[in-house]
């Protein structure tokens, strides 16, 4: 698998990650479901962050391979 094809992954987990974020901050503003929006929101954080990390280690990777 080409670093193309795993970047375009990374981007695509890195949208759902935002969405699943997002969902969890339209829960986070009832206050029957705070709770469950908060870890919604730290999940798809995390999840960004992760998918950050992943894509500069790649970048890295690349810079040194030329």
């Amino acid at each position: 698998m080409d670093n193309f094809t795993i970047m375009e992954k990374i981007r695509g987990i890195r949208a759902l990650a935002i969405f699943i974020s997002g969902w969890g901050m339209a829960w986070y503003s009832q206050p029957a479901t705070w709770h469950k929006g908060s870890w919604l929101m730290l999940i798809g954080l995390v999840m960004v962050i992760v998918t950050a990390l992943l894509q500069s280690v790649i970048e890295l990777e690349e810079g040194n391979e030329e």
